[in-house]
């Protein structure tokens, strides 16, 4: 394995928590402050979104959070002044509120934008 988990060893994952259900668009992003240095998998699939805390070693680190699709409020995407990420912010029903930085092009990743954009228009509402 290489810096960043291959997009086999995130389905691995979410299938050892049996969270699998076949629909996984997968992307990677820095939480934001991005100092903080908080990277995850953000897996979205017809029961919600997952977020897949990754270590500084590109290993999932058992951190998870489960937003339920019903439990999602709005997710929101704004390009950056350079063009080269996005800024993405997913707000909860109860106030709860994550915000993260990913980028467009991730070495390794090639679906990296278009599931992105995906997962976005899919909470279009």
């Amino acid at each position: 394995m290489g810096l960043l988990m291959t997009r086999d060893e995130v389905l691995q994952g979410l299938k050892e928590r049996e969270a699998l259900d076949g629909t996984e668009k997968i992307f990677y992003g820095a939480m934001k402050p991005v100092a903080s240095a908080n990277y995850f998998w953000i897996v979205s699939n017809q029961k919600g979104l997952y977020l897949l805390g990754v270590t500084g070693m590109g290993k999932l680190s058992g951190e998870v959070a489960f937003l339920e699709k019903e439990a999602v409020a709005e997710v929101s995407s704004k390009t950056s002044m350079m063009g080269m990420t996005y800024n993405l912010t997913i707000k909860e029903t109860d106030g709860q509120v994550y915000k993260f930085m990913v980028n467009k092009k991730v070495m390794g990743h090639k679906t990296q934008k278009e599931e992105y954009l995906v997962v976005v228009a899919a909470y279009e509402r």
